[in-house]
């Protein structure tokens, strides 16, 4: 990941533990440390909001299709769905 790259953020905040949103990255990647990071969301509408986060809540953004057919799971797979810009 590099800067001005789509990304997606996720939070520790209460009610938003385990969504990720989409985002661009405004700062380059430390090699190491704890710096907070500076990215812009991006929201449905086109409008971005700055937010500050640390780099343990950055990941690149998951392939758009990974199935192209139905897929069979059975009870107990871990999986995520996404909605919007949004996955959970």
């Amino acid at each position: 990941m590099k800067r001005g790259d789509e990304i997606e953020v996720s939070s520790d905040e209460e009610g938003l533990k385990g969504s990720w949103f989409r985002a661009v990255l405004e700062d380059p990647l430390p090699k190491y440390g704890t710096k907070k990071l500076n990215v812009f969301l991006l929201a449905n509408d086109g409008s971005i909001t700055p937010k500050n986060t640390y780099r343990r809540f950055l990941r690149p953004i998951p392939p758009e299709l990974l199935f192209t057919a139905a897929a069979e799971f059975e009870e107990g797979c871990v999986v995520e769905a996404g909605g919007g810009l949004v996955w959970l």
